[in-house]
């Protein structure tokens, strides 16, 4: 299951994103777009997770969505494909 996140940190790593998850499970790959017309900025404050068991996908969705992070209230939804769409 791909979960949609943000808020995230424009200073976000792949490995801080993976980090959040992994209490609820397995992760299998994390995607933070790059912000290339910020270049100062690593991410465009965004990402997706994949997890592919969807038990601990949906916990860690009811776990983090509205979770404040960095001053900020964490939005984790369902995307609706593998594309990243939401």
């Amino acid at each position: 299951m791909r979960l949609y996140i943000a808020p995230i940190d424009y200073a976000a790593t792949v490995d801080d994103v993976r980090n959040m998850f992994l209490p609820f499970g397995e992760v299998s790959n994390v995607i933070l777009p790059p912000n290339r017309e910020r270049p100062w900025q690593t991410t465009r404050g965004f990402g997706f997770v994949d997890m592919p068991d969807p038990v601990a996908a949906r916990r860690a969705m009811v776990a983090l969505h509205g979770q404040i992070s960095d001053g900020k209230r964490l939005r984790v939804e369902e995307t609706l494909g593998r594309s990243g769409g939401r």
